[in-house]
C-alpha cells in the first residue's frame, strides 16, 4: 500500500470536477496482500482518496486510513458492541441494567444491554447469512485496521486487539439495533415505560433548474453531536470501473451514511422503520421471574455473563443475570405495575449489513398471534428509507 502525492492520471476517476491537491507521501510495509492493491492519497484538509484495485482492497485502504486518524474511538465503537466498554472507561460504561437513554451520548444503556441483546454472538452465529460480496468489504475493512495495528502495537494501548469481519458487523448492528428498534418500538406503545427524547434530522435538495449554477444541491444535517459514536469520518473510494464513491461513515464503520457518487447522492435522516415489536408481559406478583402468557405461567430464562472493568484496583469482573421471556430479551421492568417489556427484532434473523444491501424486501415483523402478549407492531416502513 502506498500512500503519496498526486498523480494526475487519478484524476479520471475522481468524483469532483476539481481536486484540491494531495499531499503526503510514506510508504507502508506489505504485510497483508491486500495493501500490494490499494494506494491512499492525502488532499490537503487530510481527507483520504483511496484508489483501490479491487472492492476488498479499497475497503482495506479505507480501514487503515481511518485507523491512522482515530483508532482509539474506532476500538471503542467495536467494544461497545461487544459489551466491553466497561474494560477501558470503567464500570459506569456498564450500565444500569435495561434500557435507559443517555442523552449526552445518544446511547441506550450500556455493555450490559448489548451482551442482553447477543449483539456479536447473533452476528457470529449468521455468519453464514452475510453474502460474499458484502463479507469481503467487511474483511477488506478489518484487515486494513489489522494493519495499522500491527505496525503501531508499540505505541497504542494494551487494550487495543485486532479485529474481524464479524465485528465490524456487529457494530453496524449495535448502531440501527439500539437507535432504532428497541427505541422506536418502545415509543409506539400507549402506555409508555419511560419519556422518550425528541429526535430528529433534516436534509433537502434543489434541482439544477432552481440552483444559480445550474447543478443539483443537496444538503443533510444530521442533527449529531461531536463527541460521541455517531462522529463522522469523509473520505473517497474508488475502484476503476466499479466504484467511486465520497461520503461521511461512523467511525469504525466502512459505509458511507451520506455520500455521493458520479450519478447520484443521498442521505438518511432520522426516521422510525418498524424492525422491531416489544411486547409487555404480566409478571407474577407472587414470583417476578414468571410471566403470564395466554392461559399460563411461564419461567423467565435465566442467563448469566461475565462482565469484566477497570477500577483503581486494576481489571475486576462481576457476574449479572440477563432475562428472557420466549419473545426475546427483557429490555424494561416496570415494576410497580408488575409488567415487562421484551422485544423480538427482525434483525435477528440476518445481520443488519446483509438487509441493507440485499436486493430483496425486507421482511415485515410480525407479532405473535394470540396470547396476552401486547405487541407494538405498526405500519411496516422500509428499513432507512
Amino acid at each position: 500500500m502506498k500512500q503519496r502525492g498526486w498523480n494526475i492520471n487519478l484524476v479520471l476517476y475522481c468524483v469532483v470536477a476539481v481536486v484540491v491537491g494531495l499531499t503526503g507521501c510514506s510508504r507502508v510495509p506489505k504485510t497483508d496482500p491486500l495493501a500490494e492493491h490499494v494506494s491512499i492519497y492525502r488532499d490537503d484538509y487530510g481527507v483520504p482518496h483511496i484508489f483501490g484495485e479491487t472492492e476488498q482492497a479499497a475497503f482495506f485502504g479505507y480501514g487503515y486510513a481511518q485507523a491512522q486518524d482515530h483508532l482509539k474511538e474506532m476500538m471503542l465503537q467495536y467494544m461497545d458492541a461487544q459489551g466491553r466498554r466497561a474494560e477501558v472507561l470503567g464500570i459506569e460504561a456498564l450500565g444500569e441494567g435495561y434500557l435507559r437513554f443517555v442523552p449526552y451520548d445518544y446511547r441506550w444503556d450500556g455493555d450490559y444491554l448489548q451482551r442482553l441483546l447477543k449483539t456479536k454472538k447473533t452476528v457470529v452465529e449468521k455468519r453464514d447469512e452475510i453474502r460474499p460480496e458484502v463479507y469481503a468489504v467487511l474483511d477488506g475493512f478489518a484487515r486494513g485496521v489489522n494493519q495499522y495495528i500491527s505496525e503501531h502495537r508499540k505505541e497504542i494501548p494494551t487494550w487495543i486487539e485486532t479485529i474481524t469481519a464479524e465485528d465490524v458487523e456487529a457494530l453496524e448492528r449495535c448502531q440501527y439495533f439500539r437507535f432504532y428498534s428497541v427505541h422506536d418500538a418502545l415509543s409506539k406503545l400507549s402506555d409508555q415505560p419511560y419519556v422518550f427524547p425528541r429526535l430528529g434530522s433534516n436534509h433537502f435538495a434543489i434541482s439544477k433548474d432552481k440552483s444559480a449554477e445550474g447543478r443539483v444541491i443537496h444538503v443533510e444535517h444530521t442533527h449529531m453531536p461531536w463527541n460521541n459514536r455517531f462522529q463522522n469520518y469523509e473520505a473517497h473510494l474508488v475502484v476503476p470501473g466499479r466504484l467511486n464513491a465520497a461520503g461521511i461513515s461512523w467511525f469504525g464503520s466502512p459505509f458511507f451514511l451520506d455520500g455521493f457518487n458520479d450519478k447520484i447522492t443521498w442521505s438518511a435522516t432520522y426516521n422510525a422503520p418498524n424492525i422491531a415489536d416489544v411486547y409487555e408481559e404480566m409478571l407474577n406478583p407472587e414470583n417476578p421471574l414468571q410471566y403470564r402468557y395466554e392461559d399460563e405461567w411461564r419461567n423467565i430464562r435465566l442467563e448469566h455473563e461475565v462482565f469484566r472493568f477497570a477500577s483503581k484496583d486494576g481489571m475486576t469482573s462481576v457476574t449479572l443475570p440477563l432475562y428472557y421471556t420466549h419473545h426475546g430479551p427483557i429490555v424494561k421492568v416496570d415494576r410497580r405495575s408488575h409488567r415487562v417489556f421484551d422485544q423480538a427484532a427482525q434483525l435477528r434473523r440476518r445481520p443488519v449489513l446483509c438487509q441493507l444491501v440485499s436486493d430483496h424486501e425486507v421482511p415485515e415483523p410480525r407479532g405473535v398471534q394470540g396470547g396476552s402478549g401486547r405487541s407494538s407492531d405498526a405500519e411496516v416502513e422500509p428499513a432507512l428509507h
